[in-house]
């Protein structure tokens, strides 16, 4: 049952929000309610509220019955005074403290009602990471990976003894000695010919020419140092004409023949 104040005025039965939402709706006219019987029924039921209801919401009961009466006292004085139109302002100004409170109490219900999280309802559980196929793929293959060439650093010292696994390749060398018996041949079976130096080490040489640089720099020391030592024993001639010029290697004993 409800808990408003009812009213029985004139031809009016029913609560105070709904005649006050009448009036404002023109559905009921205020100048034709018995002003005495008007305060005798706010009387009562105030008198009433204070037995069963709350204090604060008696307490607003009541301002809206003063309100009200109020106005009704007002609006029989004449339409043109400033008192009739102020009673009409504040009937309008009622109505919108009313609608202002009803949304207000809907709001207040809808909250009531809402599901409250982990009582009326539950969240979803945690979502457990689930790796797709190419990572676990990819994992797989780094760890076999790891896996394998772990494996064979253990066993390379098995399959190739330390000592030779950073060895470089040993190549022949060409001594001094030997650049000079080369020589020594090429004067006695060219001995009317000339060479260039760069072009003897390269093109006559008894050996394959080295690919490193230090190699190749190595064979043009030794055929240098053979033909200065031939030069200075006499066996051979070196000439440049200037500065900028190769140096030409010729027989020095053309008169004689040491083949």
């Amino acid at each position: 049952m409800s808990e408003e104040p009812l009213l029985e005025v004139g031809a009016w039965q029913g609560p105070l929000n709904a005649l006050l939402h009448a009036i404002r709706r023109n559905a009921v006219d205020l100048r034709t309610l018995p002003l005495t019987d008007l305060i005798e029924q706010f009387l009562a039921c105030v008198e009433e509220s204070l037995r069963r209801r709350p204090l604060e919401q008696t307490a607003d009961d009541l301002v809206l019955a003063a309100t009200l009466v109020q106005m009704r006292s007002t609006l029989l004085l004449r339409g043109d005074t400033t008192d009739h139109s102020a009673a009409l302002s504040a009937a309008e100004q009622i109505q919108r403290v009313l609608l202002r409170k009803d949304a207000l109490q809907r709001t207040v219900e809808v909250f009531e009602r809402r599901a409250v999280l982990g009582e009326d309802v539950f969240g979803r559980g945690s979502v457990v990471f689930s790796p797709s196929v190419a990572e676990t793929a990819s994992l797989t293959l780094t760890r076999d990976l790891l896996d394998a060439l772990l494996s064979v650093s253990r066993r390379r010292p098995q399959l190739m003894p330390e000592e030779s696994i950073f060895l470089p390749s040993a190549l022949p060398r060409l001594s001094v000695q030997d650049a000079i018996a080369w020589w020594q041949q090429k004067l006695c079976e060219h001995s009317e010919s000339a060479w260039d130096l760069i072009e003897g080490v390269m093109s006559l040489s008894p050996t394959e020419t080295p690919q490193s640089l230090t190699h190749r720099k190595a064979a043009w020391a030794v055929h240098l140092a053979a033909v200065l030592e031939l030069a200075r024993e006499g066996e051979l001639l070196l000439t440049q004409l200037t500065c900028y010029e190769q140096l030409k290697i010729v027989n020095g004993k053309n008169s004689m023949n040491h083949c």
